[in-house]
Formats: structure tokens, sequence, C-alpha cells
């Protein structure tokens, strides 16, 4: 299942109370262990493995490391990416 959320017409509340709510998210799963999994991120981003690969896991700035067959991404630097992702993204709507 994916989600996918069209920010077009809400007002700057609305958009500050989704990021809000992302960023509390991120933080209850986040900060408890320190590398999230690909499951993990699929999770807390509701994003299919396919569609993160399309939407961001090529960013340069987006930080991960192979961990034998495992790809690892870190908490504290995934969840300040995907803040700044986020936002991007509602500028460019």
């Amino acid at each position: 299942m994916m989600l996918t959320i069209q920010m077009d017409g809400f007002t700057e509340e609305i958009k500050e109370a989704v990021i809000k709510e992302l960023r509390l998210q991120c933080n209850e799963i986040g900060y408890s262990q320190a590398y999230y999994t690909w499951a993990d991120l699929e999770q807390i981003t509701n994003m299919t493995r396919n569609h993160i690969k399309d939407q961001f896991y090529y960013d340069p700035r987006f930080k991960k490391f192979k961990s034998g067959s495992k790809t690892l991404f870190p908490v504290k630097e995934t969840n300040h990416f995907l803040e700044e992702w986020w936002k991007e993204q509602e500028e460019a709507s």
C-alpha cells in the first residue's frame, strides 16, 4: 500500500502540521535505534522501496551504507534528510 499526499491548496498551517507530525513520527521511531532498515524506511515514509528509489534514494545527500547484503540508513541523518526533502517537495508544488 502506498500513500500519496498532495498539498496543493492547503493552508500553511496544514502544511506545517504535516511536517510537525512527520518529525514526531521520525523521533518516536528513530532515536531508539542507530540505523533504519529498508522495512523501517518504508514504514516511516509510507512508501514502497521502488518509490523511495524513484524519489530520493539516489540523492547524494541521502546517507546509506551496506553491511553485508543489507542496506542500512543512519537514523539521525535519515530523519534530517527526510525533513529537508519534504520541505523541498512543498516548495516545488
